[in-house]
């Protein structure tokens, strides 16, 4: 139950903390004004971010190792094709 109530923050935390980077900001300005990705798309109008993904832990009787495997999802929505 705790593991998964971490879990859950976690990823509160990535949904809210990655578009604040600056390196999500350089990958909108990126996408928004690439004139290859404005031709397959159309104009970018917004783009979305979902982090998914999942932690394991194993314990032996001496220590506990854990693996945190993390996928982002990313959505855009333009003028011209709706969302892709």
């Amino acid at each position: 139950m705790v593991f998964s109530v971490f879990i859950i923050l976690i990823k509160g935390v990535l949904f809210f903390a990655i578009p604040q980077t600056t390196a999500f900001e350089t990958a909108t300005n990126f996408i928004k004004t690439n004139p290859e990705i404005k031709a397959k798309v159309g104009t970018v109008k917004s783009i979305f971010l979902v982090p998914l993904g999942n932690m394991s832990m194993t314990k032996n009787s001496q220590d506990s190792a854990g693996q945190a495997d993390l996928n982002f999802i990313s959505s855009l929505h333009s003028l011209r094709h709706g969302t892709v």
